[in-house]
């Protein structure tokens, strides 16, 4: 995902991209959120999906996404990872705030995941390789 930092499941919403919505199981560095990627995931997104909902099959998919991960490091079979590209947007606790919160719930009541699912493979075409 381009978004690392604080939210990282909320501004890919707000910037209209749910398609950086996902989760990273990654290696710990020096930086914030860079390190080397395990494995990653895509938010399940469906019609009528609320941002709850999302984020809710998001932490689902974390925990699977976790669960291997720790199986991996059981039986001694975890990748060295794959480099994080450096671009993206870094966002801190203080970008959180009720105008983001209002943006995000009006965007959802003009049909952002409708609109979204009518593009999906547009979009996801655009997007890099998933690591799983």
């Amino acid at each position: 995902s381009p978004f690392r930092g604080s939210g990282t499941n909320f501004w890919p919403f707000v910037n209209k991209e749910p398609e950086y919505s996902g989760t990273t199981i990654h290696y710990i560095d020096e930086g914030t959120d860079t390190g080397r990627i395990i494995h990653q995931g895509f938010s399940p997104i469906e019609k009528g999906d609320s941002f709850h909902d999302i984020g809710c099959k998001t932490i689902l998919l974390t925990a699977e996404l976790f669960i291997k991960t720790f199986k991996e490091l059981e039986d001694n079979s975890i990748t060295e990872g794959v480099i994080q590209s450096k671009e993206g947007k870094l966002y801190y606790r203080r970008h959180f705030n009720a105008d983001a919160v209002r943006q995000l719930y009006k965007l959802f009541e003009k049909g952002l995941i409708e609109h979204y699912l009518e593009e999906i493979q547009s979009r996801k075409r655009k997007m890099p390789k998933i690591i799983k």
